[in-house]
């Protein structure tokens, strides 16, 4: 790097980071990440539904509703509290009812039918509805057979048998979602942050600034400068994600998303993910930055940013289509084509474990497409904003 272009750097990126859409995504993704990874843990903060207390009324007291089985029934967020004083019905009917009842629902052990009627109201949540009702069902059991006579021993003996529970942990992400979701956000990065190059070039250009900065700095400096600047500024909210990620496991409990992202990454994924986005931002930052150099107006700018906003959205399409429908031959003849197989790059190495020697292959291949893509990017570039200059001069 020479001097010129460190230059060229250190203020775009300066300039960005200090502008209203670097704080503005900032705070989005800071938002996004604590919301998406602790969306579970916040609902939990601000639920009302996980203190519920039920009671067990009966007309005469049961071995099997000893306080200590209670206990044993009873967790942290649901309780069973027994009651032999009031076997009224319609008494706890209205108690559950109030606008603040001290206990969500309660179980009558009919002696009469030789039933157990469970009364609840249907604003608890599903997941400790169903819970509330496993019990019951337990309850209802030992119920039954202490009324056929069985001891409390027998019923222990029948009802206390334990299923073998083996559960299996699995940390994958299916490949069709992440086919989808990878270019999605490539998409993005690429989208937002070369925009803000082509606000860069525009309004140097419409005010002149881009002519005086020719006569400083060569095209492919002053490219080079605005480009690397933004770039470090991408590293930077990278940074900023990350450290949110890092003090959002501190606060809450690791997040079972993030364990099992990071758990389906191997290396070649996030080799290949890496290099794809930058091969994407820098690819696309070039090809805008030398057409956005012929504008002349307002009208022209937009104008002049169509052929790459195509050429983004055909990329984009094709990988998502590949996602879509996967084949290995068509990923691999895409893979050869400049520009476009950046995004499709990325479907191919989820869908098919590439050897080292492929993966070098693609990375060598964007390589050279590049600087191809950049030395022809930074002469378009200065070819016309030195001809732009000649044109007022006359």
């Amino acid at each position: 790097m020479n001097k010129k272009m460190i230059v060229i750097m250190k203020f775009n990126f300066k300039n960005y980071i200090k502008s209203a859409p670097f704080k503005l995504i900032a705070f989005i993704g800071i938002v996004l990440i604590l919301g998406l990874f602790n969306i579970d843990k916040i609902t939990d903060l601000f639920s009302t539904e996980h203190d519920h207390n039920i009671i067990i009324i009966s007309e005469n007291g049961y071995d099997f509703l000893s306080d200590d089985n209670l206990s044993n029934l009873s967790s942290d967020e649901i309780s069973y509290k027994m009651d032999n004083n009031n076997n009224n019905v319609d008494y706890y009917l209205q108690e559950i009812n109030k606008s603040e009842p001290d206990y969500q629902g309660f179980l009558y052990l009919n002696r009469d039918t030789n039933k157990v009627e469970l009364y609840y109201l249907d604003k608890i949540d599903m997941e400790h509805q169903s819970s509330i009702i496993a019990t019951s069902n337990y309850i209802n059991e030992q119920f039954t057979l202490n009324n056929l006579g069985y001891s409390q021993e027998e019923i222990t003996e029948i009802t206390d048998t334990e299923i073998l529970i083996y559960p299996q942990t699995t940390h994958t992400i299916s490949s069709a979602i992440v086919s989808m979701i990878a270019p999605i956000l490539i998409f993005f990065i690429v989208f937002i942050y070369v925009t803000s190059i082509t606000n860069s070039i525009f309004e140097e250009k419409t005010s002149k600034i881009s002519e005086t900065l020719l006569s400083y700095a060569t095209g492919m400096e002053i490219l080079l400068g605005k480009i690397l600047g933004i770039f470090l500024a991408i590293l930077l909210h990278m940074l900023i994600f990350t450290v949110t990620i890092f003090i959002s496991n501190l606060i809450f409990v690791k997040s079972d998303m993030l364990v099992t992202i990071f758990a389906s990454l191997d290396i070649k994924l996030l080799i290949m993910v890496i290099s794809i986005i930058v091969f994407a931002y820098l690819n696309f930052a070039f090809i805008t930055a030398a057409f956005v150099s012929k504008a002349e107006d307002i009208q022209d700018g937009f104008s002049t940013t169509i052929i790459q906003m195509l050429l983004l959205v055909i990329s984009f399409y094709i990988s998502f289509f590949l996602g879509m429908n996967f084949s290995e031959n068509i990923a691999a003849i895409i893979s050869y084509i400049p520009v476009i197989s950046v995004f499709s790059n990325i479907t191919y190495i989820i869908n098919v474990d590439l050897a080292w020697l492929q993966i070098i292959r693609i990375i060598i291949l964007n390589s050279i497409y590049l600087v191809i893509i950049a030395i022809t990017c930074a002469r378009m570039f200065e070819r016309r904003i030195a001809g732009n200059a000649k044109k007022r001069r006359k």
